[in-house]
């Protein structure tokens, strides 16, 4: 019974970080398309272009992940 609220604990937690991950991801991406200013966009870019493929592994590990577990 303790291990399965613990479980529970874990999923919920893991559901909510997976969201966070998701706003995060779209938000930069929304901010690079919304600046049109093609110095700036570069910038940018060149800044969280890192960011950006680190966030897209994640999601689609959580995407296995979820896959997996249903």
């Amino acid at each position: 019974f303790f291990i399965k609220k613990i479980f529970k604990i874990i999923k919920y937690f893991n559901i909510i970080y997976y969201r966070l991950f998701i706003w995060i991801y779209i938000i930069i991406l929304l901010f690079i398309l919304v600046n049109k200013k093609k110095y700036y966009n570069t910038i940018i870019y060149n800044k969280y272009k890192y960011l950006l493929n680190f966030l897209f592994i994640i999601l689609l590990l959580n995407k296995c992940q979820k896959s997996d577990l249903n």
